[in-house]
């Protein structure tokens, strides 16, 4: 009997987890970049650009549902943390290893973050917050974001990655909870594609944030 109990709630944890952490942060993952491809649109920015690919919403974290992932998160989401706190870990770096909308993907000495994928974090960190802590985050309140912004043990980019993530996230209106918009000098030379493109979308950013704040004044 105790055998079937500690199955059932094995099986219990596992639907829980499913349910109530994977499908409901995939259903938030799905609506988050919907709505970021809204705001990209009203703010008539470049569409070949500003806009998360529905291939990446729909493939968004399927690695989770692997077992190496999907066993030590649920028993460390709907488990004892304590005892699966290792597992989860491990896990966890497997998971950022196979997905490159996270920062750990990337070898931060030499390769800036893809925009496609920056533009997969920001709705990741969306969707997180809409999903997990259920509410929108409102500017100038995103209390994640304040505490880890300036912390590179939690929040590790390039530094040309992590000015472009700033501007994003000051055009989406979150300027009071990162500092504002960062200050970059663009006159110098680029080497590789990845550096120019990373300039244009800082440009479009820069103009469109510009016209954000003029609409509000």
């Amino acid at each position: 009997m105790s055998a079937i109990l500690m199955c059932l709630t094995d099986v219990t944890m596992y639907l829980k987890y499913l349910v109530l952490d994977l499908i409901k942060h995939k259903l938030a993952i799905l609506y988050c970049g919907w709505y970021l491809n809204r705001v990209f649109a009203k703010a008539k920015l470049p569409p070949e650009s500003f806009h998360v690919s529905w291939t990446r919403l729909l493939l968004h974290d399927l690695s989770k549902f692997r077992m190496d992932e999907f066993v030590p998160y649920a028993r460390f989401f709907r488990g004892n943390k304590d005892e699966h706190c290792r597992e989860f870990e491990k896990a966890c770096r497997r998971h950022f290893l196979r997905n490159d909308h996270h920062s750990e993907y990337w070898d931060l000495a030499s390769y800036k973050m893809s925009w496609e994928a920056l533009l997969e974090l920001v709705t990741d960190w969306f969707a997180a917050e809409f999903s997990y802590n259920g509410s929108w985050p409102r500017p100038g309140l995103w209390l994640w974001v304040q505490r880890n912004w300036n912390n590179p043990d939690k929040l590790k980019f390039h530094p040309q990655t992590k000015i472009l993530l700033q501007a994003l996230l000051c055009f989406l209106g979150f300027a009071e909870d990162v500092g504002g918009f960062p200050v970059v000098n663009l006159d110098y030379t680029h080497e590789g594609d990845l550096d120019l493109e990373h300039t244009e979308r800082f440009k479009e950013l820069s103009i469109a944030y510009r016209q954000t704040i003029k609409k509000k004044q």
